[in-house]
């Protein structure tokens, strides 16, 4: 890290500027002037935008995906709200969360996937279309058991738009060993679901509803890079 640094016989002062900071030096004064245009992208403060959380039932992704078996799934979400709980604008998806466990010793990387809603929201809404961000993947054969996240990098990080709803879930390996005795188990709420959107899931070569259920899930997001102007004054004594 640069600094400049001012001596005189009362006092030392060492300032240290961020990147892109402007410095002027006024030597007749003594005055010190530090305007830091520098560009943040706040990192610390991801914002939760949607979740649901709430009474647990059971369901088995018992099948590679995409299955094509009747009553099989292969990949299971949630169409959800990014404006639920801030005002969304410009915001880039950086994780989801999934409450899961493993049964028997399923193998092959699963991923979450944010997609395009069509249908009505709360009642038959489905992913639509093609990907809109893939999450890095996770080998399932190391799935912990509770809340598994998936981050999205890169070119990943979709940015949401205000007043649009979405649909993101879990979906199991294309390849490797899913099936009747290894899968992954996801956890909902099957008895009294309240979360405004509802579930999905693929099975049968196609998207499938649940209005009478809601998934277990997190969306984090990043707020938009912000630039900011901070000015500093340092006057030196005599």
């Amino acid at each position: 890290m640069s600094h400049k640094e001012r001596r005189n016989h009362r006092q030392r002062v060492i300032i240290f500027p961020s990147s892109g900071a402007e410095i002027k030096w006024n030597i007749l004064s003594g005055i010190h002037i530090l305007r830091d245009h520098g560009l943040r992208n706040w990192n610390d403060r991801m914002v939760l935008l949607d979740s649901y959380t709430g009474n647990v039932a059971i369901i088995s992704l018992t099948r590679l995906h995409p299955s094509v078996d009747a009553a099989k799934a292969s990949a299971i979400g949630q169409v959800f709200d990014p404006n639920a709980l801030v005002d969304v604008g410009n915001y880039k998806l950086t994780r989801c969360k999934f409450y899961l466990t493993k049964g028997g010793s399923p193998t092959g990387i699963g991923n979450a996937r944010l997609y395009a809603k069509t249908g009505i929201y709360g009642f038959n809404g489905t992913p639509t279309g093609s990907p809109l961000a893939i999450s890095d993947g996770i080998d399932v054969s190391n799935l912990p058991s509770g809340w598994n996240e998936f981050l999205f990098t890169g070119n990943q990080q979709y940015v949401l738009q205000a007043g649009v709803k979405y649909a993101i879930g879990f979906f199991n390996p294309e390849s490797g060993t899913i099936n009747d005795s290894n899968y992954i188990r996801s956890y909902l709420d099957a008895t009294s679901p309240t979360h405004a959107g509802n579930l999905w899931d693929w099975e049968n070569g196609n998207w499938a509803y649940g209005s009478v259920y809601d998934l277990l899930f997190e969306v984090h997001a990043d707020p938009p890079a912000t630039v900011v102007t901070t000015e500093y004054k340092v006057t030196f004594g005599e």
